[in-house]
């Protein structure tokens, strides 16, 4: 995942639409997504702790909350 996301920065989101800065929201407790954006340059900007609530029927348990970290990308020269 982490050579398909440097991919698509590089031989598309930079060249055909000029993009500049990206921000990307994840759970907090995938670490897997952490690694795949750190490997690519994004940068931790926060975690807000117990987010929202995802509902009974997705996670089994009643009332539990999810936190969502919050990384940042910015094009280099």
């Amino acid at each position: 995942m982490s050579a398909a996301m440097g991919t698509l920065i590089k031989e598309y989101l930079v060249p055909f639409m000029n993009v500049h800065h990206m921000t990307v929201l994840y759970f907090d407790h995938n670490h897997a997504s952490v690694r795949v954006l750190e490997k690519n340059g994004f940068v931790l900007n926060k975690v807000v702790p117990d987010a929202f609530e995802l509902p009974e029927s997705k996670t089994g348990i009643k009332g539990r909350k999810f936190g969502v970290g919050y990384h940042i990308w910015t094009r280099t020269p």
